[in-house]
């Protein structure tokens, strides 16, 4: 009771002092710098979004390709990575920021894993549906399809969510956005050349 009524006190006084929450202000500066960084920046977040997430997608397979030896595969995929990158997550992934930008910290974050994860996998599943042919055992394909599936939605997702939380950081710096992108373009010339002509090439 005694502070119910120190605070309504407080609350009658017209002399009383308030203090401004420090920490909200700090948050607030913080936030009103990171805006202005991004609105001087010389590269648009679509296209840093892109880079990151085509990358980060793209050394996921290279991580599990590395320990066999073999590369080829990586390089088999890094153009229907990029070019689902493009086509669909690019997409996709500018109307979700336009929702979730103004939305509670976590949201965007959440938001993004999980429509990463179902791109990922949707598209993986309806690609090797469509390889099936080359598949004599049923059942191999089937779990074979099962697992991939399930990595891609996992390298898709971790894509999707590293594109949203640095592609504004990354967009300041044109020169880094610039070699990253060159990498890319490389990888996906190799990448075609492979598809086209076969690793023997």
């Amino acid at each position: 009771m005694a502070k119910d009524d120190d605070a309504r006190r407080r609350e009658d006084d017209p002399d009383a002092l308030e203090w401004p929450d420090e920490r909200l202000g700090a948050r607030d500066q913080e936030a009103a710098n990171e805006a202005a960084l991004n609105e001087k920046a010389p590269v648009g977040r679509p296209l840093a979004a892109l880079i990151l997430g085509i990358l980060i997608v793209e050394m996921f397979v290279l991580a599990v390709n590395v320990p066999t030896g073999d590369i080829s595969l990586f390089l088999q995929l890094a153009a229907p990575i990029a070019l689902g990158g493009a086509v669909v997550g690019l997409p996709a992934g500018y109307a979700l920021d336009r929702v979730v930008r103004r939305m509670r910290r976590g949201v965007g974050e959440i938001a993004f894993v999980v429509m990463g994860g179902a791109i990922g996998y949707g598209l993986t599943w309806a690609g090797l549906t469509l390889l099936s042919d080359q598949f004599g055992d049923v059942g191999e394909f089937t779990t074979f399809r099962a697992y991939a599936s399930m990595f891609m939605l996992t390298a898709t997702a971790a894509g999707f969510l590293g594109a949203y939380m640095l592609a504004d950081k990354l967009r300041r710096y044109p020169k880094q956005v610039a070699i990253l992108g060159t990498f890319v373009a490389v990888l996906v010339v190799l990448s075609a050349t492979t598809l086209l002509f076969g690793s023997g090439a």
